[in-house]
């Protein structure tokens, strides 16, 4: 028996419907991003990891952490997270805790607010809790269990395991790690961070 043509016709449209609307859908994940000046923005902030697209992502995935104070950064799922991994020996680490709080305020008020989880990694605890924790005021504090444990923290955030610290690392609100840095961060790249969120949906 001859097969309907109206039905194969409608699920052929189907079909053609929902393989162009999938290409939408991946062709929109970064669409700022394509731009080549914009990317190279970007590369220049995530200068370790900075996936094509969120398909490309990886799932944030630590070991475990001792919570300080907050949510652990895997609680906060459903929101943008900047992980920091910080140690009170470091200079630039140290240096840098009042612009991430900054930075902070400054996206909430941009309606782009983000969770800031300062991961502190220091060997000795005693060292932990002599630091000033007025500074760490507003963010989620975590710290690993154990000091053999900082490859694995590494290798989750999308950095190499022997990565100099301060690292920092995007977490995009489906979990997923967008955007890897080792090194300090700078006042100017404020902006280009506003564009990593605007350009990842």
């Amino acid at each position: 028996m001859p097969a309907n043509p109206r039905k194969f016709h409608g699920s052929s449209s189907r079909g053609v419907v929902s393989v162009v609307a999938a290409a939408l859908a991946l062709a929109a994940c970064t669409p700022r991003a394509q731009d080549p000046a914009v990317r190279a923005e970007l590369a220049a902030l995530c200068n370790q990891n900075l996936p094509a697209n969120a398909i490309e992502a990886a799932a944030f995935q630590p070991p475990p952490l001792e919570l300080i104070a907050g949510d652990s950064p895997v609680a906060t799922a459903g929101r943008w997270r900047w992980i920091n991994v910080w140690a009170t020996w470091c200079t630039p680490c140290r240096a840098e805790l009042p612009l991430l709080r900054q930075w902070m305020t400054r996206l909430a008020a941009a309606g782009q607010p983000m969770e800031l989880s300062l991961v502190n990694v220091d060997v000795e605890r005693a060292a932990f809790e002599r630091f000033d924790h007025t500074q760490l005021e507003g963010a989620n504090v975590s710290r690993l269990k154990r000091n053999d444990e900082l490859p694995g923290l590494l290798r989750a955030l999308g950095a190499p395991e022997g990565s100099p610290i301060p690292v920092h690392a995007l977490i995009d609100p489906q979990g997923r790690v967008r955007c890897t840095r080792t090194g300090a961060i700078r006042e100017e790249q404020f902006a280009t961070v506003q564009r990593m969120i605007e350009a990842s949906p």
